[in-house]
């Protein structure tokens, strides 16, 4: 029983998250993004280190956008890194909003952390097909000294 209200707040914080982050007039790259390496201070909490998981790339194009993100996202869990600030694609340094929500855990996480990545193209458009981001995310949940690499490739969400 508690278990089948986990997830069925985690659908709910899901679909709150994603309505929100995925305004119908945003455009989205969908994609999967590669855990190349972590820090040491991220274990043991994440062994992430060589995972894959679905993720969404979300560029701030226009003012009416919601800031520029990259969503995670895999079985029972959704992660999503919102830019402070108004980077348009988040190619460069900045820092972030992290939010992460866990079925398995019952719980919703909060923190901040900044970001180095490389944005490929830099100047991304609306009919941008592929976007490629690497680079490293720190203060990953909150932990400190925690750092994830990251690779990811995407495509662009047809409407």
């Amino acid at each position: 029983m508690r278990m089948s209200v986990c997830v069925a707040a985690l659908a709910i914080a899901v679909g709150v998250s994603v309505a929100a982050t995925a305004d119908p007039a945003a455009q989205i790259w969908d994609g999967q993004l590669v855990f190349a390496d972590q820090t040491a201070q991220c274990s043991p909490a994440f062994e992430l280190k060589n995972g894959t998981t679905e993720a969404l790339y979300r560029p701030s194009l226009l003012v009416t956008d919601p800031k520029a993100a990259l969503i995670i996202y895999g079985t029972g869990q959704v992660g999503q890194f919102q830019a402070h600030g108004s980077t348009a694609s988040m190619n460069g340094s900045g820092s972030y909003d992290g939010t992460y929500y866990s079925a398995a855990l019952g719980t919703t996480q909060a923190w901040t952390g900044t970001y180095t990545l490389a944005v490929t193209p830099s100047n991304v458009k609306a009919n941008t097909r592929y976007v490629y981001v690497t680079g490293t995310i720190d203060n990953f949940a909150n932990i400190a000294g925690c750092s994830l690499t990251i690779n990811s490739a995407f495509l662009l969400r047809l409407p």
